[in-house]
């Protein structure tokens, strides 16, 4: 067992039988190292920064940053600290700015910092495929877009806003131009 420090790297190797590995620890108190006084909510456990040198001003600038943060009730017994993750990144001449936390109740918020659901979005996500198990909802628009010949959406059932499942054997659920919303009715579209 061994550590160095490389000029690329801090290299730290273990050679066992097990599967344990070495871990990386930071203590984190109030107070100092020979009196330590209990932390409160909020309090850094530990910060892994990615910083650079950036020429004339002679300066090592941070660029991104993940921080080991202390959350919820601090209890005095051997499981009575819970964390979370902050991911924080910045653009050239901004400020570094969260934009991913993991709590300790798991949930993940991308664009805020306190994600009420087990995936929290604020903005914009974008992909080729969604797939919503039981339900998708949108507290504004629910938009689909497709190549030029149109998108398709796929409903099993379809229940709000005054309408109801349709008859699947003379009716679909289809979107009427005209009066811009969805309806029971027959498809007409032959092609």
């Amino acid at each position: 067992e061994w550590a160095r420090f490389l000029t690329r790297a801090f290299q730290v190797s273990r050679g066992s039988a097990d599967a344990v590995s070495y871990a990386i620890n930071s203590r984190k108190a109030r107070g100092t190292v020979a009196s330590p006084t209990v932390i409160v909510t909020g309090d850094d456990l530990l910060t892994l920064s990615g910083l650079g040198y950036v020429g004339a001003t002679n300066t090592y600038v941070e660029g991104a940053r993940i921080l080991f943060d202390s959350e919820g009730y601090i209890l005095d017994t051997v499981r009575g600290l819970g964390g979370a993750l902050s991911f924080q990144t910045k653009v050239s001449s901004g400020t570094l700015t969260e934009r991913m936390r993991i709590t300790g109740s798991g949930t993940i918020g991308i664009g805020t910092a306190s994600p009420s659901e087990t995936l929290e979005i604020i903005g914009t996500a974008s992909g080729r495929v969604l797939y919503a198990r039981d339900s998708l909802r949108s507290s504004g628009s629910l938009v689909w877009e497709g190549a030029a010949s149109g998108a398709t959406l796929w409903v099993s059932s379809f229940e709000g806003a005054g309408l109801t499942d349709c008859d699947a054997s003379t009716n679909k659920v289809i979107w009427d131009a005209t009066g811009k919303r969805f309806a029971c009715s027959t498809d007409l579209n032959t092609g």
